[in-house]
């Protein structure tokens, strides 16, 4: 086993597939498509808008989130993303929503997927609802995981090109992103919301190349995936700016329709590379509330 096997959010399974829009769901034994999967993705439309006009938090995994004192969220609505259930407040913020990127766009064994889905599900009970890569469908429902906890699935394929034509309704079609945060704000546009704040988007994986510095806010021995790893150690740095350089395109791609559509996308991140959403500082979105 190398670290190659073990996939940061920048989806190593899509490189190839970005521009294309071909799905990326057929990875691995995890991942096959359901063949009801328009009928599933139907059940999305209870989110059309169900935050209408509102303000949400979404909360990445970067190393700045050490620094946040996130207390203040816990009256917010928040979006919770991939491990971020791995924080020490996440049972006081208490994220509505918790969105994975999939297991089918993580190249993990399968003994990992099955301990981190029951991780995940025991934690996330009767807090979060997931909003799940559907390429993970027929794997959840096989092993029983997430029972009772209002799962929705999305289907990323799209190429982001196509954006300001099909705009986004998460009962069809979204875009494939290569990272989940751009998975993330096209739930929280489609589900309404009006201001859309980022924490903990560092993006900064080419520094941490260098400086060996953490690459999530948590330790790697608490997380089952990424227990004894370092990531970036096996990335070049030709790879790294190639997959940053995808990533940002789909946040400008993202930006453009925002800002069309009267949605404010904000970066709250503290320090970090992304640079494509105005900055604004995370207490003072506090005092003016």
């Amino acid at each position: 086993m190398t670290f190659r096997d073990f996939v940061p959010p920048i989806l190593i399974k899509i490189l190839s597939r970005i521009r294309s829009g071909v799905s990326p769901s057929k990875n691995n034994s995890a991942s096959s498509l359901p063949e009801n999967w328009e009928e599933i993705l139907k059940e999305n439309e209870t989110l059309k808008n169900i935050h209408q006009g509102k303000r949400c938090f979404i909360l990445a995994t970067g190393s700045s989130i050490a620094n946040h004192d996130l207390k203040p969220l816990k009256d917010e609505i928040c979006i919770g993303l991939n491990e971020f259930f791995l924080h020490e407040d996440y049972k006081i913020i208490k994220p509505k929503y918790v969105v994975f990127s999939g297991f089918g766009i993580h190249n993990v064994p399968s003994e990992k997927q099955l301990a981190w889905y029951k991780s995940y599900g025991d934690t996330i009970k009767g807090i979060s609802v997931p909003l799940i890569n559907i390429c993970d469908y027929k794997y959840i429902f096989k092993n029983n995981f997430l029972p009772n906890a209002g799962t929705k699935f999305m289907r990323y394929d799209l190429n982001y090109e196509t954006l300001p034509v099909i705009g986004i309704d998460a009962t069809k079609k979204m875009y494939a992103s290569q990272g989940v945060g751009a998975m993330a704000i096209q739930n929280a546009i489609y589900m309404g919301f009006k201001e859309i704040i980022l924490v903990g988007f560092d993006h900064d994986w080419l520094l941490r190349m260098f400086d060996k510095k953490p690459t999530h806010f948590y330790n790697h021995n608490n997380s089952i995936i990424y227990k004894g790893l370092r990531e970036v150690d096996v990335f070049s740095v030709q790879y790294q700016l190639d997959s940053l350089s995808k990533l940002f395109m789909n946040y400008i791609h993202i930006k453009k329709y925002a800002d069309e559509k009267g949605i404010q996308i904000l970066n709250a991140t503290e320090g970090g590379m992304l640079d494509v959403f105005p900055r604004t500082n995370f207490e003072a979105l506090f005092e003016k509330k």
